[in-house]
């Protein structure tokens, strides 16, 4: 726990610039405030586009941690710290996934006071969607993990900036799911468990298949070194 909390603060601090954080949360507080002031209705022709509008805040909340990414992910220094692992694959997730639940939360809030329950419980299912693939994309960004992945990659970050485009296309979408916000949350919950889960699981199979483990690369000529001279 010692190591995630000192890898997190490390993060946080690598990561997190004044220009990225102004742009990273105030596009979503506008988009949120927005919704408010000007909410569209279920079966509306507008009303697709805005549940999609809110869901694709989780691609500018990617802003926030874009150069932090880059950095970390270049700089082989931060690969020889003691929490390297957590700083690679588990911090990324979390700090992405915080971010992104309390975005969730204060939307759904917005949504059940403003415009009741049909659209809080829509934006229920398409932001837990859309907060797993932030998290994958913020702990996969500037790190090799295949030509297979790198492609899945790019094709997931191209649909989730425009998924508004995508969307929209569906005429299902501007009537809602249909489902309660109980149900909703349900669904959410599971996407939420199921999703944290596979990213994190998969972060941990690249940090074992990446040879990033620089730490223990250096260990191991060390020690092949000592044999050497013995």
């Amino acid at each position: 726990m010692d190591n995630f909390m000192k890898a997190m603060k490390m993060y946080i601090r690598t990561a997190v610039r004044p220009i990225t954080l102004v742009f990273g949360l105030g596009v979503p507080i506008s988009m949120i405030a927005a919704m408010v002031a000007d909410p569209a209705k279920q079966g509306e022709k507008d009303y697709g586009s805005m549940i999609a509008c809110m869901g694709m805040m989780h691609a500018i909340l990617l802003i926030l941690f874009f150069i932090g990414n880059i950095s970390i992910s270049q700089m082989k220094f931060f690969g020889s710290l003691p929490q390297a692992k957590v700083l690679f694959t588990d911090v990324p997730i979390a700090a992405m996934g915080t971010v992104c639940l309390v975005f969730d939360i204060v939307t759904f809030a917005c949504a059940y006071i403003r415009c009741g329950s049909g659209m809080a419980a829509d934006l229920l299912i398409v932001d837990a969607a859309n907060t797993i693939t932030a998290c994958f994309l913020n702990a996969t960004m500037s790190k090799k993990i295949g030509k297979i992945y790198a492609v899945l990659s790019a094709l997931i970050f191209v649909s989730f900036f425009n998924q508004m485009i995508i969307l929209t296309r569906f005429s299902f979408i501007n009537k809602g799911f249909g489902v309660t916000v109980s149900v909703a949350a349900l669904i959410a919950l599971a996407v939420y468990i199921v999703g944290f889960a596979a990213v994190h699981f998969f972060m941990h199979w690249w940090w074992k298949k990446s040879g990033r483990n620089y730490n223990n690369s250096y260990n191991l000529i060390a020690q092949n070194t000592t044999a050497g001279n013995a």
